[in-house]
Order: C-alpha cells, then structure tokens, then sequence
C-alpha cells in the first residue's frame, strides 16, 4: 500500500488533464455573490474590491461586519473561506465554506470549494462526503463525477474510482482516457489481470494502434509473463511489421533475458529504419554504452557501427558526433576522437565536456601543437576550468614554450578548489617550467609548496635533488631527498641515476659509478645516463671508457649537455 499513496498524485494528475473540463463545471454552477441584497451590497463590493486588492485583512474584517448584520450571506461566507485559504488557515476557511453550503445547498461552487479545501487540509475522507453529496444532488453529472474520481483515488479508495469510472464509460463510453487510468489503477493496487484486460478492450477496438500491444507486453514483462509479453511483441510485427519501436522493445525483452546477441540484432533492425527518430536512436547508443562498461558481450565495434550509421543519417546533430567522439575516447582511436570532437565544436562551441574530450584526443596523439591552440580556445570560453589550463601548460612544455607554460598554469592554479591532486600537477609543472627558464627560486618554491602536503612524492624528490645538484647548491640536502625517492620508488633508473650524480657532485665517485651503472642496467640507450656514467668513468682515470660512453650518448635518446662533442674530440671532461 505504500506503492499506492506515492503513484495517488500521479493519478490525479492524468486525470486533471483527461475526459472534461473544469470551465464546465465552473459554468453551471451560481456564481458566489448570488446571496446578496441591495442591503449590503454596497459594503460587499468594498470588501471585495479590498480582497482583490491583496488586503486580506481589512478584507477579512468587512466581510465578518457585514456577517454582523446579514447573518446568512452565505456569499460573504465564501469569500472569507477564500481569505482564510489563501493565508493557510484551513480550519477558518472550511468553517465558514461549511456554513455557505448549508445555506445555499443549491450552489455546486460551494461544494467544489468545501471539498478542495478538505484536501488542502489533508482530510480527504471529508471531502470524498462533500464531493459524493455533489454528485448524488447533481445527478450524475459528468464534470462532478471526475472530481469525486480525483478525490477517490487521493483518499485512497480505488475501487470506488473504478466504479466512477465505469459510470463515465456508460455515458460516454469506452475511451483511452477511461482505460488507462483503470489501468494505472488496477497496476497500482496489484490487479494486473484485472490491468491487463482494460488494454485488450482497447485493442479491441482499436486493433491497429500498436501503442496498446506495447503497454500490455510491458505488464506482462513486469509480471513475469515473458512468453506472453513476446507474443504481444509478435502481434505488433503482424499489424505494422514496419513499426520501428517494436525492435527497440524486442531488443529491451532480450537485454532482459540477457540475450545480448538477439538484442543488438533487433537493435540494428531497429537503427535502419529512417522512421526511428534521432533523440531515440541517441538515447539506446547511450545506454549501450553504459552497460558495454560492464560486459564484454557488446564490443566497441558494434556500438561504433551503430554510431556511424547515426552521424550518416544525421550528419548535422553535434550530440551524434560528441558522443561517437566520446566512443572513439574509450577506444584510444584520438585520431577519430579528434576528427569527430572538432566536428562537434565547430557546429556548437558552447558545451565545455566537448572541449575537455578534445584536449584528451589530442593528448593522446602528442599533439601538442594542436593541444596549446585547443587549451587557449576553451580557457578564454570557460575561464574558470583549471584542467584547460593544466593541458595548455603541458602542451607550451612540451613545445618550448616555457614563458606561455607558466602564464596558464599560474592563472589555472586559482580555480582549483578540493582537488589536491590536480594542484600538485600544477605545482609540478610550474616548478619544471621556471628551471627550464633558469628561476631556481620560483621551481624551488612550487617543489617545497607540493612537498608540505605530500612529503612522499618520489617525482618532486628526484627533480628537486637533480636540479640542486646540477646548481652546486646544498648537496647535503640533495642526497637525502634522492635517497628517500630511492626508497619510494627503487626501480626507476632516474632516480638512480640522480643518486649517482649527486654523489658524483660530492666527488664520491666510487660509489657514483655504482648507481649509475645501475640505472644503465635499467635503461641502456639513454643519452643523460650515458654521459653521465662517462663523466664518472673520467674521473676514475678510465678515459677510454669515458669517451666510449660518451659516443654512445650522442647516439642515444634523451638530452645531452652542451659539451658532449668537444668532450669527445678532445677526450677531456667539460662542465
């Protein structure tokens, strides 16, 4: 019964909106005022003209004056109940709407009003009396009848609104509206047989119109009935086999029995009809992709065709495009990702998870040129997003351009809030960008800035001892840090090579010469390790070896120092 009071207002509302109009019922009824007399009609209207006026106590106070006097002016009555109402005094006004209906019992007006007001008052019960006395003195008219049915169902008296129901079928007869609102009952209070057969008189009488076929073979997947439910999925092929949303339901029936295979075929039946409208097409590749994240039943590939065919057939809709970028994404295709994102821009620039998807294409295809453009793009549109900054800042980066790095990270840093992560990411490319352009300081002091809160982050640890050894500054402090990344993260050569370096710098070169030739182990061809074993090698005495090392550098991958040729050609150490 719970079910029931929740689905109440539900109800209430298809029924408002169905089979009447209130204005009727407005309209045969006598209007309030119909008690006055020559006598206080003067002072009524002056007490009207304060209501209308929103001086609803002076209002108040002429009407309950003219009461004084004309003690059965049941149209004064209404009023103040109207008053009362207004300001949430429900007890005042079904009190004096109350003494305006005995009084004028021939006046419906009063009745519709007494009986809202009970509702407003959450005493439903009372206004189902009210409205029944309505429809009894009325003599079944229609209009009363459909206020009685709301009043019914809010109550929670739902075989009464059946039976109102079935009183409005007998004079108007059998309709749409009537019978799904029986339905919605019926379904609500557990009688789906009861639900059920409401439908098949609508296919009865209207045996072409596949919507019904469709309500009755949902009810029947809610009940279980699955054989019956594919039945009624079959009638609706044999009446209109070119009905499109047939294969949608068909392809939800099979999800349902977890039949992935017969679903999507019936979903690419479905896609090839130009009479499936787009927004229905968008939706189902939609949900296709959310449960393809959790099964391996439906590939990428099959969404990805389904998502072809809907940007060829409507190759103007950026949502087709955005999405099927969105898809290329999950795939890592970013070229496609790309093509297909830039595509939705161009036609609408205003949606910011466009912008954000692009910038993760063109990440994952290196794209840096591209990626700067992108970033300047969608941080002049959405100013207050970090992450365009934060891709803007690595792309200048990764070109050069180390000034324009650190103008958008250091814009992009103030719009983070709660999100410490993406702040030391900030932080950290700021600190590498200010050594690129030789301000120690200002690297330092974002390096220090991310060591406060994370005192672990091996990466800030390696390049912050790196960068103080090739300074010649604190070598002390240099080789502790090194020394805890070791300790975090012991298996990357960088680390290990900056071990070496510092204990290199320390003129400690026995024992550099054992780290670097460890990180050597790990990545041979690198250029900086190489050089720097050489370096280290030289200063043992072994030059042969030294400019072996050296040769070897130059044809490795990685930066080298400035001096590597001369320190080659000349076999002597520059630094």
């Amino acid at each position: 019964m719970k079910f029931l009071k929740k689905s109440a207002y539900c109800f209430v509302i298809l029924l408002a909106v169905s089979i009447f109009s209130v204005e009727a019922q407005r309209k045969s009824a006598d209007k309030p005022g119909a008690g006055n007399t020559r006598e206080n009609n003067t002072a009524y209207i002056e007490a009207l003209s304060q209501k209308i006026q929103g001086n609803f106590e002076e209002a108040a106070q002429s009407f309950e004056e003219i009461l004084k006097k004309f003690t059965n002016d049941h149209a004064s009555m209404y009023e103040l109940a109207d008053i009362y109402a207004a300001q949430g005094e429900y007890p005042l006004a079904i009190k004096w709407a109350s003494k305006a209906t005995e009084l004028a019992p021939e006046n419906d007006w009063y009745f519709i009003a007494l009986a809202n007001l009970y509702t407003e008052n959450n005493e439903h019960n009372k206004a189902v009396v009210i409205l029944e006395r309505l429809v009894k003195k009325s003599a079944n008219k229609l209009e009363y009848v459909e206020e009685l049915i709301i009043a019914y169902i809010v109550a929670g008296e739902y075989d009464k609104a059946i039976v109102q129901l079935d009183v409005v079928e007998t004079h108007l007869g059998i309709s749409e509206e009537t019978v799904l609102q029986k339905y919605k009952i019926y379904k609500g209070i557990g009688k789906d047989k009861k639900a059920n057969a409401e439908i098949e008189k609508l296919i009865k009488l209207y045996p072409n119109e596949t919507r019904y076929y469709s309500i009755l073979a949902q009810s029947y997947m809610e009940m279980g009935m699955k054989k019956e439910a594919l039945k009624t999925y079959n009638r609706i092929l044999e009446v209109n086999p070119n009905d499109p949303y047939v294969h949608i339901s068909l392809a939800e029936f099979y999800l349902q029995e977890g039949d992935l295979k017969k679903a999507m075929e019936e979903l690419k039946i479905g896609f090839q009809n130009p009479d499936l409208d787009f927004q229905t097409k968008l939706q189902l590749v939609g949900v296709l992709v959310e449960l393809s994240y959790g099964s391996n039943q439906i590939s990428n590939r099959e969404i990805t065709d389904m998502l072809k065919t809907i940007t060829q057939a409507h190759p103007d809709e950026p949502a087709a495009w955005s999405l099927y970028g969105e898809i290329m994404l999950r795939e890592e295709n970013y070229g496609e990702a790309q093509k297909a994102l830039k595509k939705v821009i161009a036609s609408d620039s205003t949606r910011y998870i466009n912008w954000e998807m692009l910038l993760f294409a063109d990440y994952g295809l290196q794209d840096f040129k591209s990626m700067a453009a992108d970033a300047s793009a969608v941080a002049r549109l959405f100013p207050l997003q970090p992450l365009p900054f934060l891709f803007g800042g690595i792309a200048n980066f990764q070109l050069k351009n180390y000034a324009k790095a650190v103008q958008m990270l250091e814009r992009g840093k103030d719009f983070i809030y709660d999100d410490p992560k993406t702040l030391e990411d900030f932080y950290m490319l700021l600190g590498d960008s200010y050594h690129q352009l030789g301000n120690n300081e200002k690297c330092f002091y974002y390096y220090e800035k991310i060591l406060e809160t994370n005192p672990r982050n091996s990466l800030v640890l390696n390049n912050y001892a790196y960068y103080l050894a090739l300074s010649d500054k604190d070598l002390t402090k240099a080789e502790k840090m090194s020394y805890e990344s070791l300790t975090l993260d012991a298996n990357n050569p960088s680390n290990m090579d900056t071990y070496g370096w510092i204990l290199y710098k320390m003129e400690r070169y026995d024992d550099a010469q054992l780290w670097i030739k460890k990180a050597l182990e790990k990545d041979g061809e690198n250029a900086t390790l190489n050089e720097h074993y050489g370096d280290v090698l030289f200063k043992l005495g072994k030059t042969d070896e030294a400019v072996a090392y050296w040769e070897k550098a130059r044809a490795g991958e990685g930066e080298v120092s400035e001096f590597l040729d001369k320190k080659i050609n000349d076999r002597k150490l520059y630094e």
